[in-house]
């Protein structure tokens, strides 16, 4: 009687367990389907890429989770980093993952800053390109983890990226350059060229945004619109955009030839890749031909086909002066058609 009461106890014990265990399965796959702003194609194609070890990927997974969005894979089996440690301390690529998974949680790790910090100093000195680059991050951008924030320190890693022909250093030390006021501008620019020339269309990008500003050198419209339209053709949506306001309002006069055709693809491109904000951008220029503020969106928009009829419209009119083509601006109007607008 005893045995049989035993056995009932572990039948049920077994049971509950593996209920736990596809409860806890089930609760980790609904984590992975994000509430974001960003579409979910998006987050499908940063998964998809992380898991192939993909960096990138994974960092920006990561940097979605401490905003508070989301929920960033967990690629890192913590176990296995530190054997790969305990039988070759030089082993660069472990060290790296295992500074990560201190500083980011990963692999059911608590996080320990110092400790974190300290395995990526290792794996850094050791040569290894993404240590470097987490290095730089942690100690220029502000990511609420403590880490005070340490231009210099953050330039040296940089600087080491950039020498070994890592397009992220050269990226970064852009970047710092674009916002540290008392950095040269014109080394900034060259930082970005450099940066773009090696696949990174934010180099180009941020260089239309120098020259359009007039950020610490002369504005020159002319120049602006040369490398948002680089930008643009190396598919960035805000180059799209910020390319089409110039066909569409020339601020730079007879030495510019607007396209209104191109305006209005790069239009729709810049919808279809950009997140929510872009989408309002592009909204606020085709039903309004206006810039206002994202706060002040209407909720009461018309339905996207009738935009193109409606005799008041001054986007469409705008355009039609210029000789956009109906079918072109009836692609753009597809494009709302075609995508959830989740505003």
């Amino acid at each position: 009687m005893k045995l049989k009461f035993a056995i009932d106890q572990i039948n049920i014990f077994l049971i509950t367990l593996v209920s736990l265990t596809v409860i806890t399965t089930l609760q980790a796959e609904i984590n992975i389907k994000y509430d974001l702003d960003e579409s979910a194609e998006l987050i499908r194609t940063l998964n998809e890429q992380a898991a192939n070890g993909n960096y990138y990927a994974k960092h920006k997974l990561r940097m979605l989770k401490i905003k508070g969005v989301g929920r960033a894979v967990d690629y890192v089996n913590t176990f296995e980093l530190e054997k790969r440690i305990k039988n070759n301390p030089n082993d660069s690529v472990a060290l790296c993952k295992l500074g990560e998974s201190y500083i980011y949680q990963m692999g059911g790790q608590t996080q320990n800053i110092d400790k974190g910090l300290e395995l990526l100093n290792q794996s850094a000195n050791l040569d290894n390109n993404d240590a470097m680059w987490q290095l730089g991050i942690l100690h220029w951008r502000k990511l609420g983890l403590g880490i005070s924030q340490d231009v210099n320190e953050a330039e040296k890693w940089y600087k080491k990226l950039y020498e070994r022909n890592d397009a992220r250093g050269a990226e970064e030390l852009g970047w710092i350059g674009y916002y540290v006021d008392t950095k040269d501008i014109n080394e900034t620019i060259a930082y970005f060229e450099k940066a773009s020339q090696m696949g990174r269309h934010n180099g180009y990008c941020q260089i239309g945004k120098i020259y359009a500003e007039g950020r610490r050198i002369q504005a020159d419209q002319e120049k602006a619109v040369k490398y948002f339209a680089l930008a643009a053709d190396m598919n960035s949506a805000e180059a799209a955009f910020r390319e089409a306001e110039y066909h569409i309002y020339n601020p730079i006069g007879e030495n510019f030839k607007p396209d209104p055709n191109r305006a209005v693809k790069l239009l729709g491109f810049a919808f279809r890749q950009g997140g929510k904000d872009m989408r309002k951008k592009v909204y606020n220029m085709v039903y309004f031909d206006s810039k206002q503020s994202l706060e002040d969106f209407p909720t009461d928009l018309k339905k996207p086909r009738e935009v193109i009829s409606d005799p008041s419209n001054q986007f469409v009119k705008r355009m039609r002066a210029i000789n956009a083509s109906d079918k072109n601006l009836s692609d753009l109007i597809d494009s709302f058609e075609n995508i959830n607008k989740d505003f």
